[in-house]
């Protein structure tokens, strides 16, 4: 199970709150939801999973289990979308966060006295490769040139990964997206991955680039995973 979550902080005019509705009824053929307050915009997809919010320094975008290449496609055209009504004059925060479970023919007891012995065994090389490792809740900052990252990795049983996947799904979302949750195997052993890659102050074409954070978190589960529990 995947989520993605693309978000885009900065700064902008105030023509967002007399162009809500506008931007609202221009974006709603991609979704078959959507609602609008005095400061936010909900939008969301039932069928296909995915919702946005934009607000008036803030656009996220969530999804579960959505091909990638159309979570890119799709937040770009919301944002050009936005631009059209909204001058952004500079991004404070552009990020992805991507969580997923992957689960283990083994029981947890086992799973984690894996992930122990390989972190023991492959230290040197996992925090060359991400940053000074402490405790095996493996909660680690790290930083490549002007990317940032913060991620989690580790064993979970059904129950827990669950919650931690089903606290970032979207309110607009949650009734939809139940009956991918339910399909989960109880009592079973999960490892658990979640990563956020980000830039700060960046000019807004930045978003035109969400590929290279795609990647980036996707070549780092990868070698997590070799690393920790191949």
């Amino acid at each position: 199970m995947d989520i993605d979550i693309f978000e885009l902080r900065f700064t902008a005019n105030l023509d967002f709150f007399q162009n809500k509705e506008t931007i609202a009824k221009e974006l709603e053929k991609l979704f078959d939801y959507w609602e609008v307050d005095s400061t936010t915009i909900k939008l969301a997809n039932n069928a296909k999973n995915y919702s946005v919010i934009l607000e008036c320094k803030r656009i996220a975008f969530s999804s579960l289990n959505l091909k990638q290449e159309e979570v890119s496609n799709l937040f770009n055209r919301i944002i050009e979308t936005y631009k059209k009504y909204v001058e952004i004059k500079k991004v404070e925060r552009i990020g992805y966060k991507k969580t997923s479970t992957d689960k283990l023919e083994m029981s947890l007891s086992e799973a984690n006295k894996l992930i122990s012995d390989k972190l023991y065994a492959n230290k040197k090389d996992i925090e060359k490769l991400l940053g000074k490792i402490s405790d095996l809740a493996l909660v680690i900052d790290s930083e490549e040139e002007d990317y940032f990252f913060h991620h989690r990795d580790g064993a979970m049983e059904t129950d827990q990964a669950r919650e931690n996947m089903w606290g970032l799904i979207p309110k607009t979302i949650k009734e939809s997206s139940f009956p991918i949750f339910e399909k989960m195997p109880k009592k079973s052993t999960y490892f658990f991955s979640d990563i956020d890659c980000f830039k700060v102050n960046q000019k807004l074409e930045i978003y035109k680039d969400f590929p290279s954070f795609v990647k980036k978190v996707t070549l780092l589960k990868k070698d997590i995973k070799k690393y920790l529990i191949r």
